[in-house]
């Protein structure tokens, strides 16, 4: 495993640790050294406190503050997939028998992971009336920006 990847996984528990144990990060609770006082508070619980249903309610509460906003929400719940596949991921028996956590159970068992649906890009550019107005008025005056315009439409 290589250990960006390991990283990207332990970043992923803490979230979900975080929020469970109601950690809350920001220099102004913690001052200058922040980031090393956070991990320390979120390290200091048992990752046996780390239930499913605590998983579950802190991917919840993440997704739900975006309810007025169904883009965000989308979002939101994305990344909360995401960060909770990585996360699992610690737990799958390969690197178990490389980490020193055995006894301890899998916090993300039965974990119900949502589905991340990836939006595909729909363009709101109107390409012809674009070229349209180019060729009025750059072709003529701005020769070289109205070829950057073609190259641009063009090619992409």
């Amino acid at each position: 495993l290589h250990p960006a990847t390991f990283n990207g996984y332990a970043v992923s528990l803490r979230w979900f640790a975080a929020r469970a144990f109601n950690v809350k990060a920001g220099a102004k609770r913690y001052g200058k050294s922040g980031a090393a006082t956070w991990r320390e508070q979120v390290e200091g619980h048992r990752l046996a406190e780390l239930t499913p249903e605590r998983i579950e309610a802190a991917m919840k509460a993440h997704v739900d503050q975006f309810a007025a906003n169904p883009k965000k929400q989308q979002a939101a719940r994305n990344s909360v997939a995401s960060m909770a596949r990585q996360a699992r991921s610690l737990f799958r028996p390969r690197l178990l028998k490389l980490l020193p956590l055995a006894g301890v159970a899998n916090p993300f068992a039965g974990v119900e992971i949502p589905s991340s649906k990836i939006s595909k890009y729909n363009s709101q550019i109107d390409a012809a009336t674009l070229l349209r107005q180019g060729r009025e008025e750059l072709a003529d005056s701005q020769p070289e920006a109205y070829k950057a315009l073609l190259l641009a439409l063009g090619a992409g």
